[in-house]
């Protein structure tokens, strides 16, 4: 799986956290390179997950949000029941 955990937007910039959990062998590996190239910080990696974040401007962040949907990534269902809170 692979999920946004978090995307804020304030005076200070925006900010996108992922997680991605229970991945194929060899994703890791591809993955790393794909977010180290968009400006992320790899916060946990291990055999089968890691853990990332990265901030910038709104406009930037959300063009990366945008790029990694189209990499299989989705809003994890935790965060979405969150915000309809």
């Amino acid at each position: 799986m692979k999920l946004f955990t978090e995307f804020l937007n304030n005076e200070e910039g925006a900010k996108l956290e992922i997680y991605c959990c229970a991945l194929e062998s060899g994703e890791v590996e591809n993955l790393i390179p794909l977010l180290e190239k968009k400006g992320f910080e790899l916060t946990f990696i291990d055999a089968d997950s890691l853990q990332a974040k990265i901030s910038g401007g709104y406009k930037e962040i959300r063009g990366v949000r945008e790029d990694l949907e189209k990499e299989g990534f989705r809003w994890s269902e935790k965060t979405l029941s969150r915000e309809r809170e």
